[in-house]
């Protein structure tokens, strides 16, 4: 009875031992990042990895009394990717100040401004 007892102790151990995983988790984003190329099983960036980046160069004046910034910038966008870009988006969060911008809050009256103005915007030599 006891030599049995202990059989099947080593049966349900052993048993549990086959059944216990193999190999540690891995979530699917990874897995997709493995398979595209786009990451090595190292950590390091794949054959397929690109970046897009982009360069800044901004000059501005602020006029205090005036409550005034004018400025220029250039921005050179450097697109790595594999696909084409048929637009870019330019985000003015500061119009959120601006009278009259819709919004869901209140803004106190001294923090509203005529907005950002946006006077030429040139691509390529041609200018919009």
């Amino acid at each position: 009875m006891k030599s049995s007892f202990t059989f099947v102790c080593c049966m349900i151990l052993f048993s549990a031992l086959i059944k216990s995983q193999t190999s540690l988790y891995m979530p699917l984003d990874i897995k997709k990042a493995y398979a595209n190329g786009t990451r090595n099983y190292d950590g390091t960036p794949g054959k397929n990895y690109w970046q897009n980046s982009a360069d800044y160069k901004i000059s501005a004046q602020i006029f205090p009394k005036e409550k005034l910034l004018k400025g220029s910038e250039t921005i050179t966008y450097f697109n790595n990717s594999p696909d084409t870009l048929n637009y870019l988006v330019f985000r003015l969060y500061q119009n959120i100040y601006q009278f009259g911008a819709p919004r869901e809050f209140g803004i106190n009256k001294k923090d509203l401004h005529d907005g950002i103005k946006i006077h030429r915007i040139k691509l390529n030599e041609a200018e919009f």
